[in-house]
């Protein structure tokens, strides 16, 4: 437990020291930042892929730095429960313990497939919800809250979603936090998300036809 915790410090550690690059310098000259990130990686005695899948699972929240392993899976999981329980039924206080909970299921089932695409009457019954407008005022609500993010064919709002459109948890440490214990998240999905939530902050990303993200 010690040992990973040391690891997980030292990766968060070595990914804060790297440098930032411009999109459109990432697609021109991706190899040679590549081969610049794998070396200064090397000197701390670290491999590019198994940093980044550390990262993808731990190292999104800076707390993970401030805290052993145990105590940061608690965090985590304690902050996604107050921001469901606490924060949500004080903006929209509409909202019933029972609604709470459905919120929450619908988290886990989207946590359940890495990327996630709406298919509303399925969606419905899986979850145990009435009717499709309330499915997607639930998923209007985990946008607003900052716990989803979708990518659609344009800028649309979930009222106009449509079934082939993907929806992703807000960082790929969400979906460690909820998947079951005995599933492990799809590696490429988690790819995906990582990618959207890192372009969201400055770009708008619309789905294509045929093509994924990655």
């Amino acid at each position: 437990m010690v040992y990973l915790f040391e690891s997980i410090y030292s990766c968060i550690n070595a990914i804060e020291t790297l440098p930032c690059f411009d999109l459109l310098d990432i697609i021109k000259k991706h190899n040679i930042f590549t081969a610049e990130i794998i070396a200064l990686l090397k000197k701390e005695k670290l491999k590019i892929l198994p940093t980044f899948h550390q990262y993808l699972k731990n190292g999104y929240y800076p707390y993970a730095k401030e805290m052993n392993l145990q105590q940061y899976y608690l965090t985590r999981e304690q902050n996604l429960h107050i921001t469901l329980e606490s924060d949500l039924i004080a903006i929209h206080q509409e909202l019933s313990g029972k609604s709470i909970r459905k919120i929450k299921q619908l988290m886990v089932f989207i946590a359940s497939c890495v990327p996630f695409i709406p298919n509303w009457k399925k969606i419905k019954s899986a979850v145990g919800i009435n009717d499709i407008g309330t499915v997607k005022k639930y998923f209007d609500l985990l946008e607003k809250a900052g716990l989803i993010l979708y990518i659609g064919k344009s800028t649309t709002k979930f009222s106009l979603l449509e079934v082939q459109e993907k929806v992703y948890l807000n960082n790929p440490s969400l979906y460690y936090a909820l998947s079951l214990k005995s599933r492990t998240p799809n590696k490429g999905g988690l790819r995906e998300n990582f990618f959207a939530a890192m372009l969201m902050k400055d770009y708008t990303i619309a789905s294509a036809k045929k093509l994924t993200l990655l």
